[in-house]
């Protein structure tokens, strides 16, 4: 655990907004991705399944809020680099798709086209 660590508080204030937007989360996600050990200054990084947990729980959020909020897929799709790079840095995001549990979101927003978000988020 890492409780010294700002890039958890910064996850933890995303995770709060009711309407977090695509650079908030792109910034976070940037931090999050960068975080590693610096013996020189005692900074233990993130292991990467740390890593894994953190996107997987700010990502949940992003999509859940656009979902909810106005269903605009275009707050999603504007991301698809930002998933793209999510994947070159190993975050495995068909298990982030997966585990977002969407059928849930489809009972009550069946119109929302999860094979386009599930697209952009997994290539």
């Amino acid at each position: 655990s890492h409780p010294d660590k700002e890039v958890i508080t910064h996850a933890l204030i995303f995770l709060k907004k009711s309407k977090p937007g695509p650079d908030q989360y792109r910034l976070l996600m940037d931090d999050i991705l960068k975080d590693k050990t610096s013996k020189a200054k005692n900074i233990l990084g993130m292991k990467k399944s740390e890593k894994q947990i953190l996107i997987e729980n700010i990502t949940w959020k992003y999509l859940d809020s656009v979902c909810f909020n106005g269903k605009d897929l275009e707050s999603i799709l504007t991301l698809k680099d930002s998933f793209t790079h999510l994947r070159e840095r190993g975050i495995d995001m068909k298990a982030l798709f997966k585990g977002w549990d969407s059928n849930q979101i489809a009972d009550l927003e069946p119109e929302i086209d999860f094979k386009k978000i599930k697209k952009a988020m997994t290539g």
